[in-house]
């Protein structure tokens, strides 16, 4: 399934770009920003939201024990913080790095794909998780020294411990219930400090590249074994590579279909 908070509209055409008309019927569900629980002056605005996998499970035929969202958000799946592989924000940096054509092709889908298939050989995925199995790609062996930077999007807690204020993070824009598909499912954000905290203290497999090139490694084998060539870039359903000239909607979601493999 798809679950985004951008609008209905940008969904359907970055899911028509990326899975095209062969894959796109494969999808259980698609759901975008009107399913989120936002009322009409939140649905507009840039506020933080929150997929609540409880929704999904009320609905869909998964559980705790099977079930991975993969958003570059730890804010909007700290619900179920132990069912999320975090991805590194495609901020403007990657952006614009696409057109340098020495410098290394972005492989955060690679490295996706060989997480997917060791999560898939788990009896329980919050299991594997919170036992740090995005950290541990078979075969790695990590140096007995390994600093890791801090993430590029986590939240930087302020002196007395909280997040500062933004209106993205307004706990008061993001408890509201509306008469959404999926209601409530914003209700219970955890306090800021408490996210906040949890966040900066979160160990994030993309910020060590060792573990990024070795789940990239274990993607490429994959993709082999399957029979599916690692190209560049996204085809659309008409065949055509997608882009962000040639593809109307958020630009920074479809930049993942330029530069990431």
């Amino acid at each position: 399934m798809i679950w985004s908070s951008a609008q209905p509209e940008n969904v359907n055409r970055m899911v028509q770009a990326c899975f095209g008309e062969t894959y796109e019927p494969k999808l259980k569900v698609v759901w975008a920003r009107d399913t989120l629980g936002l009322n009409k002056a939140q649905y507009y605005q840039k506020v933080q939201t929150v997929k609540n996998l409880d929704v999904v499970w009320k609905q869909l035929s998964y559980s705790v024990a099977n079930t991975l969202l993969i958003d570059d958000s730890p804010l909007k799946a700290h619900m179920q913080p132990y069912n999320h592989v975090v991805l590194r924000e495609y901020d403007h940096q990657l952006f614009v790095r696409r057109l340098d054509p020495e410098a290394p092709k972005d492989n955060t889908l690679l490295s996706v794909i060989g997480l997917l298939s060791e999560a898939i050989r788990q009896s329980n995925v919050a299991h594997w998780i919170r036992e740090g199995g995005p950290m541990k790609p078979p075969g790695f062996e990590a140096p007995e020294q390994s600093i890791l930077q801090p993430s590029p999007n986590t939240p930087k807690p302020t002196e007395q411990g909280k997040e500062a204020a933004t209106p993205e993070h307004s706990p008061s824009l993001s408890r509201s219930l509306t008469s959404s598909p999926v209601l409530g499912s914003n209700a219970d954000i955890l306090p800021d400090r408490e996210v906040a905290n949890m966040v900066a203290s979160e160990t994030l497999w993309f910020q060590d590249q060792a573990i990024v090139a070795a789940w990239a490694q274990i993607g490429t084998a994959e993709l082999e074994r399957l029979g599916i060539p690692a190209e560049v870039g996204a085809i659309d359903g008409a065949g055509e590579p997608s882009t962000v000239e040639n593809v109307p909607g958020n630009v920074g979601e479809l930049g993942n279909l330029k530069d990431r493999w």
